[in-house]
């Protein structure tokens, strides 16, 4: 029996808009992360592209080292492209699941895109 080891998150219009951060859906996925990882339950962020917050003074900051500052906890994160193939790619989903020590029927993979159907399909995730 298979018990659920973690989560990949897609960015685009999951976890984060692109243009400017949403505050009320930054602390919700904050508290989902946070909640998630009290369970034991590794959420994993994913995209084909880099996300940059801009903060005040001029900083800039990537998406996913500020969220996890927040998280409290530094989040795998995966750019396709520069870690893994692009999403879409069967051996991209291959090597993050390698990387995390997962199997396909241990993950669920939460997307928006056709990016992401072709990413969880190609990827072997339970549909």
């Amino acid at each position: 029996m298979h018990s659920l080891k973690g989560i990949i998150f897609s960015l685009s219009d999951v976890l984060a808009h692109k243009g400017s951060i949403d505050r009320d859906l930054f602390l919700e996925t904050v508290k989902l992360l946070k909640f998630l990882l009290s369970k034991g339950i590794q959420p994993v962020l994913i995209s084909n592209n880099p996300w940059i917050v801009n903060i005040k003074g001029g900083e800039r900051k990537p998406y996913q080292d500020y969220l996890s500052e927040f998280v409290g906890q530094k989040l795998p994160y995966y750019q396709g492209g520069r870690d893994i193939d692009y999403k879409q790619r069967g051996s991209a989903m291959r090597a993050v699941l390698e990387a995390q020590g997962w199997n396909a029927c241990e993950v669920f993979y939460v997307g928006n895109t056709q990016e992401d159907v072709i990413a969880a399909s190609n990827g072997g995730f339970p549909s």
